[in-house]
């Protein structure tokens, strides 16, 4: 991952700044749910992960370890959080059971 790294201090997982390896994941889980006519949330189009932890700037300030690439426990909830408000605005907060 280093040799994608534009800047020193990873996230910003917003598309202008995201690594290649992150954008090439990312496409290819939506090429994948496409194929399977499924739901795709982006991440990385949504910027859930902005700045950087370094430069105390964004979302990765915050949310982002010293490592520079994990999610803090708080940023762990703030992505979930994320995910479950993309979740319901595709209809997809209740399981369904159809047979």
């Amino acid at each position: 991952m280093a040799e994608d790294a534009p800047r020193a201090d990873r996230p910003d997982l917003g598309e202008r700044d995201a690594a290649p390896s992150i954008l090439a994941i990312r496409d290819g889980l939506r090429a994948l749910a496409q194929e399977f006519r499924a739901p795709f949330v982006d991440p990385v189009g949504e910027r859930w992960i902005t700045g950087s932890r370094t430069a105390g700037t964004g979302t990765a300030a915050r949310y982002i370890k010293r490592d520079g690439t994990h999610p803090t426990p708080e940023g762990h909830r703030y992505m979930a959080s994320l995910l479950a408000a993309d979740l319901r605005r595709l209809g997809l907060a209740r399981p369904s059971r159809s047979r």
